[in-house]
């Protein structure tokens, strides 16, 4: 079943969302262990 809203290209990276808030990860990203943060939305517990 094609999913054209979708479109697969082995070359583009896989999208990165943010631990927090689940929103898409671009620009500067924070990572710890293996979650990724926007810089907004990381705080230390």
């Amino acid at each position: 079943v094609a999913h054209p809203q979708e479109p697969h290209h082995p070359s583009e990276k896989p999208v990165i969302h943010c631990h927090k808030c689940g929103e898409p990860c671009k620009g500067e990203v924070l990572r710890v262990q293996a979650r990724h943060f926007h810089i907004k939305c990381f705080t230390c517990k």
